[in-house]
């Protein structure tokens, strides 16, 4: 029988329940379920019922670590976008959209969509593989030691105070009209168009 006095139960969430009942003897964890749906909260009984259900049908297995490893991969793609590098943003969608391929149970329409992600996020990888210069070349070096400077640049520039530069001084059309009688266009005050 499974002892759950010693555990903090209200802190828990699903997944620590899940966590938790992974190390939990099967013997143990079919002996315990009556006993677990009195003392648990509807969370932990959950975890403790889809465990049960994965003794009984080990092919559910598949399933629930491959909705952890979506869930994982989508926080990494999060990051990932955030960042600079589209080169690495473009791999891991193609890689998320292959993972997605690959499962069993897809229809017709889903591998159309998956294999068209795929395409274009391989054509934009290409494109911006081709904007690189290429490993090794002299070119790269001639970059790399552009930049050294140029950042250097960068950090003077914004070190000093910038001024506002004042528009020079127009005079406006009615200023001249008050002063010459004339609009500007060439018309006197009386001229009528």
């Amino acid at each position: 029988m499974i002892d759950l006095t010693k555990k903090q139960l209200d802190t828990y969430t699903y997944d620590d329940f899940l966590d938790y009942f992974r190390k939990v003897p099967t013997k143990e964890l079919l002996e315990s379920k009556k006993y677990l749906s009195e003392v648990l909260p509807v969370e932990g009984f959950a975890a403790a019922s889809r465990w049960i259900e994965i003794i009984q049908n080990p092919s559910k297995m598949d399933k629930l670590y491959s909705a952890r490893l979506k869930a994982k991969s989508e926080a990494d793609i999060m990051q990932i976008a955030v960042g600079d590098d589209d080169e690495a943003f473009y791999e891991a969608l193609i890689r998320e959209n292959v993972t997605q391929l690959n499962t069993s149970n897809i229809s017709q329409q889903e591998v159309a969509r998956l294999t068209q992600n795929i395409n274009i996020f391989r054509k934009e990888l290409r494109e911006i593989r081709s904007r690189k210069p290429k490993k090794g070349t002299v070119l790269e070096q001639v970059l790399k030691k552009a930049e050294i400077p140029a950042k250097k640049e960068q950090k003077l520039t914004k070190s000093k105070k910038t001024v506002k530069k004042q528009p020079p001084k127009t005079a406006s059309k009615a200023s001249v009209k008050k002063k010459t009688g004339k609009v500007p266009s060439g018309k006197t005050k009386d001229a009528k168009s």
